[in-house]
């Protein structure tokens, strides 16, 4: 009995331990329209550690950022694409977070969301 708590403990603590990879390219800046209006936009993912030792929300952060980042772009171009990593202390344990931000240039081509929406 004991071996098999042993072996349950050891696969949970296994398994909280897993993320999603994230790959993170800037678009073709060939794409953009370089004379079209510039924004900088921004993706946030955060999550907090209980007793340092629990992950709640912090494996795949990235990935919620990444996501929220390209969400936030409407499908402009995005160009120099920077990652912060922060972190704050809390009452029992830690929340970590990641900041993307990026350039948005609008799609040669295809109509400004931006304009569209005024």
């Amino acid at each position: 009995m004991k071996r098999a708590i042993g072996i349950l403990l050891l696969a949970l603590s296994c398994g909280g331990c897993v993320s999603t990879s994230v790959v993170i390219n800037a678009d073709d800046l060939s794409a953009a329209d370089t004379n079209g209006r510039v924004e900088v936009v921004e993706g946030r993912g955060c999550g907090y550690q209980l007793f340092s030792l629990i992950p709640m929300g912090t494996n795949g952060r990235q990935w919620r950022a990444y996501q929220e980042l390209r969400s936030n772009a409407r499908g402009k171009v995005l160009t120099d694409i920077q990652i912060e990593e922060y972190w704050r202390y809390g009452v029992v344990g830690n929340t970590y977070c990641t900041r993307m931000k990026a350039v948005a240039f609008p799609r040669l081509g295809l109509p400004d969301p931006d304009a569209i929406s005024r």
